[in-house]
Formats: structure tokens, C-alpha cells, sequence
């Protein structure tokens, strides 16, 4: 399936809300299934037009990184250096699971 920007996704939808075509037509007019144009109008009438808005992407190396330098300050013995990094990979994998579940909500 091809991908689509945020405008043809309102575009379609707007089609769809003016009345004059139906979904099935709609959805193979651009080459889509109807359950897709259907998921685009609940989206778009439930957010507006924010629900077609790019999600920023935070990558698990960031978080890792982020949380490691938070640690390392109370970690600074060579020996800790070891746990401060375990912590901050397992500390950014749940918050990569936590911000994901946030903006991806099942």
C-alpha cells in the first residue's frame, strides 16, 4: 500500500463528510481498503486534522543515552561505569516502551 501525506488523508476524509461519494468508492478511488478509509474518518473526527500530524520518533539509543549520563554523575568510579550504562539501556527500554504505548495507544 502506497503511503499517504496528512493532506491527501484529509482530503479523502473531507470527500467522504461532503456526502456526495461513498466510502467503498472513495477507498478505491486512491487504492486503499474501506476499513482504512473508515480508521482515517474516526481519526479525523475524533482529533481533526492533528491526527494526520507526523509523530515525533525517539529513538531507544537516545533514551539509553540519556538516562546513562543521568547515572553517571552518582556512578563516577570506573567501577559503576558498568552499571550506570546497564541501568540507563534498561531505564531507556521502558521509557521507549512508555512514550511508544503514549503515542500509539492500542
Amino acid at each position: 500500500m502506497a503511503k499517504f501525506t496528512a493532506q491527501q488523508k484529509i482530503q479523502a476524509v473531507q470527500r467522504y463528510l461532503e456526502g456526495t461519494e461513498g466510502q467503498e468508492s472513495i477507498a478505491k478511488s486512491i487504492g486503499v481498503t474501506s476499513g482504512v478509509l473508515i480508521t482515517w474518518i474516526r481519526l479525523y473526527q475524533y482529533h481533526g486534522e492533528s491526527a494526520f500530524a507526523a509523530v515525533p520518533y525517539i529513538g531507544s539509543t537516545f533514551l539509553e543515552l540519556v538516562v546513562f549520563l543521568m547515572f553517571v554523575p552518582y556512578n563516577n568510579r570506573i567501577q559503576n561505569v558498568g552499571k550506570a550504562l546497564w541501568i540507563g539501556t534498561l531505564m531507556g527500554g521502558i521509557m521507549l516502551t512508555i512514550i511508544s504505548h503514549h503515542f500509539n495507544p492500542r
